[in-house]
């Protein structure tokens, strides 16, 4: 996704100065910002489910016995 997006960034950059480029790069723009918050939003919800999945696995994992 980053590399996409930098390359997308690039070829914008080479063609700047076009009205329908500036268009595209203010759409562009708006989508990242939107990507951004998402991410952000869906963050503690990735990160508490994780905690949630490492707790279950070392639950469920078998006693040592010895």
């Amino acid at each position: 996704m980053q590399a996409a997006a930098e390359m997308l960034d690039q070829r914008l950059s080479e063609r700047t100065g076009a009205p329908e480029t500036q268009n595209i790069r203010g759409k562009w723009e708006n989508i990242k910002k939107r990507f951004r918050a998402l991410s952000l939003q869906l963050q503690p919800t990735c990160t508490q489910f994780a905690s949630m999945h490492r707790a279950e696995v070392r639950d469920s994992r078998p006693l040592a016995s010895g």
